[in-house]
C-alpha cells in the first residue's frame, strides 16, 4: 500500500476519539479500520459507501486524517491509501536514476519550473481492487526526463513554445558566462493533475463503474453540459474517454473538480472518485510530498541552435514544444524552494499582499514561476544541503 501504512492510520484514528476506549472497543475499531484501508472494491465506488468506526464519532475522523496531502477537495469515505494504483511497467521503461546533490551544481545556474506529480513509465490498470476499463499510459511529470522522449531525442522538458523560448534564452545567457543552466521542477498540489487528460479519464472510468442511478446521471450530465459545452457526450457514453483525452485543460478541470465537490455529493455522486484518480496517477516518490519542494529530478538544459526537438518521436499530448538537455539525477532528499532560490525568497519574505499580510507559500511559488530567476548555486547552499542530509540520516529518514 502506497503512502502511510495501515498501522499508522489505525493509530491516528484510535487517537482521534475523545474518550478512552475499552479493549473490546479497540478491537472493534481496529477491525473497522482494517476494512477502511483495504484496496477499494467496485461496490465501494457507489455513493454513501462510508465505513463507520465503532465508538468513534465520524466528526473526529477528519478530512486531514484520511487525506493529509489533500488529494480530494472534500472529505473522503476512507483513507486515500485505499485507492492505491495497480500498474505495469510500460513498453519503454524509464532510464535508471542517478544520485545528485547541490555539490555537483556549485557555480552553475538553476531555474525553477512547477510540474504536476504524475507518474511515468507505467501503464495504470487498476485502482485498489477495481480493474479499469482500459490501460492508461503515464508519461509524467517529473519522470519525463527519463522517459521515451528523453531516450529518443534527449528531450528534458515539454511546454508551450513561449516558455521553451525563455529557457533557450536563459541557457544562452548562462553559456556566455561559461556556466550551465539546470532546470529544477518543483512539486505542485495534487489538484495540478487536473489539467492532464489522463486524470479526468481515470475519474470518468471509475465513475462509470460506480453504477450511478438514472436520475444521478441525468443531473450530472446537465451540469457538465452547462460547464463544458454541448460537445460533452454524457457520463455513460462510450465516447466519454475519447472526449476527455482530447478536451481542453479547462474542460478536464471542470469535469474532475465537479466530481469532487459538495454539489456533486448532493446529487448522489461518489466524490471520492476525484481524489482517487489523482492519487492513482501520482508518482509513488511524491505520494506524501508537500508542494514547493524540488530535486525529484534535475536536467541540464542544452544551449545552441539544435536545442529544440524539431520533429519529436514522442510528442507530448498536452504541450507542443520540447527542449533538449541531459538528465543529471535526483537529490537524496527534496529541498524547499526557499533554500533552492534564496535570493528571490529574500525579496518575497519582505513583501506583503494587497491586504498587508505576508505572502503565503502559494504566493511565493506563483511569483517565482512568473519571474523565472536564475540562481547561482553557491558553496554555502551545498554545505547547507549536506548538513540537512546528515540530520535526516541520523533520524533514519533517508539511508
Amino acid at each position: 500500500m502506497a503512502g502511510r501504512g495501515a498501522d499508522e492510520i489505525l493509530k491516528l484514528i484510535l487517537n482521534a476519539g475523545s474518550k478512552v476506549l475499552s479493549q473490546s472497543d479497540k478491537v472493534a475499531a481496529a477491525k473497522a479500520v482494517t476494512q477502511m484501508v483495504k484496496p477499494v472494491s467496485k461496490s465501494a465506488l457507489k455513493a454513501n459507501a462510508d465505513i463507520s468506526i465503532p465508538n468513534i464519532s465520524s466528526s473526529k475522523i477528519t478530512k486531514g486524517l484520511l487525506d493529509p496531502i489533500n488529494y480530494s477537495d472534500v472529505k473522503l469515505s476512507r483513507p486515500i491509501e485505499s485507492y492505491a494504483p495497480r500498474s505495469v511497467v510500460s513498453n519503454i521503461p524509464l532510464t535508471v536514476d542517478k544520485q545528485l546533490s547541490l555539490e555537483d551544481l556549485v557555480d552553475s545556474y538553476i531555474t525553477p519550473t512547477y510540474w504536476d506529480r504524475s507518474n511515468a513509465g507505467q501503464t495504470l490498470l487498476g485502482v485498489g481492487d477495481v480493474d479499469l476499463q482500459r490501460g492508461y499510459e503515464m508519461l509524467g511529470g517529473m519522470g519525463f526526463m527519463r522517459g521515451p522522449a528523453a531516450q529518443a531525442d534527449g528531450a528534458m522538458t515539454a511546454s508551450a513554445s513561449a516558455i521553451i523560448k525563455r529557457y533557450q534564452d536563459m541557457a544562452e545567457m548562462a553559456a556566455k558566462e561559461g556556466r550551465d543552466l539546470n532546470l529544477i521542477p518543483l512539486t505542485m498540489p495534487p489538484s495540478a493533475l487536473d489539467f492532464q487528460g489522463t486524470t479526468s479519464r481515470i475519474a470518468g472510468d471509475l465513475l462509470q463503474q460506480s453504477e450511478p442511478k438514472r436520475g444521478v446521471v441525468k443531473a450530472f450530465d446537465s451540469v457538465m453540459t452547462d460547464r463544458i459545452g454541448k460537445s460533452y457526450p454524457g457520463l455513460l457514453s462510450n465516447e466519454l474517454d475519447g472526449f476527455l483525452a482530447n478536451a481542453s485543460p479547462d474542460q478536464r478541470k471542470a469535469f474532475i473538480r465537479y466530481i469532487g465537490s459538495e454539489d456533486a455529493a448532493k446529487i448522489g455522486i461518489n466524490t471520492d472518485v476525484s481524489g482517487a484518480a489523482r492519487y492513482a496517477f501520482t508518482d509513488p516518490a511524491q505520494i506524501l510530498s508537500q508542494p514547493a519542494y524540488g530535486g525529484y529530478t534535475v536536467a541540464k538544459l542544452k544551449s545552441g541552435a539544435d536545442s529544440l526537438v524539431s520533429n519529436p518521436q514522442f510528442p507530448h499530448s498536452d504541450f507542443n514544444t520540447q527542449l533538449r538537455g541531459t538528465h543529471m539525477g535526483s537529490f537524496a532528499a527534496p529541498i524547499y524552494q526557499g533554500d533552492l532560490f534564496p535570493t528571490s525568497f529574500a525579496k518575497y519574505n519582505a513583501q506583503f499582499d494587497k491586504r498587508g499580510r505576508p505572502l503565503t507559500e502559494a504566493n511565493k511559488s506563483y511569483a517565482l514561476n512568473l519571474q523565472q530567476p536564475m540562481e547561482l548555486v553557491t558553496r554555502q547552499m551545498a554545505d547547507k544541503e549536506q548538513e540537512t542530509l546528515r540530520y535526516l540520516r541520523e533520524l533514519g529518514v533517508i539511508p
